[in-house]
């Protein structure tokens, strides 16, 4: 009587929704023939994302490393889309994941393709054009 209770917090993504938002990305890759490494989970702070997880893409003669990142709501997708923005990434977002891409003479194409095959969207620095 009379106790405020608790602030709720944000439930943690469920481990089985990380790991279909990796699959996602990872599937896509795989049906348009782009050679990477397996994705491997790293640190992350949690304000920065739920998860992490890096590989490395082969796109033409150019490798890079290419990082997923898993998110916990829209208000951190729209915050990690700004930073992303701002400091000039070319990147593929769908649902409450992003995948960066490298920068190459082929990156808008491959972005606009990994953005169709997952549902998506892809972000480009103003230099390249993402959409048709």
């Amino acid at each position: 009587p009379g106790k405020t209770p608790p602030a709720a917090t944000p439930a943690a993504t469920p481990v089985s929704d990380i790991n279909a938002s990796v699959q996602m990305f990872v599937k896509a890759l795989d049906d348009l023939g782009i050679k990477h490494t397996d994705p491997v989970r790293v640190e992350v702070a949690p304000s920065i994302a739920e998860a992490k997880f890096e590989l490395q893409v082969d796109i033409t003669v150019d490798r890079f490393n290419s990082v997923i990142y898993v998110l916990k709501d829209a208000e951190m997708m729209a915050s990690e889309v700004e930073i992303a923005d701002h400091v000039g990434l070319l990147y593929v977002a769908s649902g409450n994941a992003l995948l960066s891409v490298g920068l190459n003479a082929d990156s808008a194409s491959i972005a606009r393709k990994l953005a169709a095959k997952v549902g998506g969207v892809a972000h480009c620095p103003s230099t390249y054009q993402c959409q048709p």
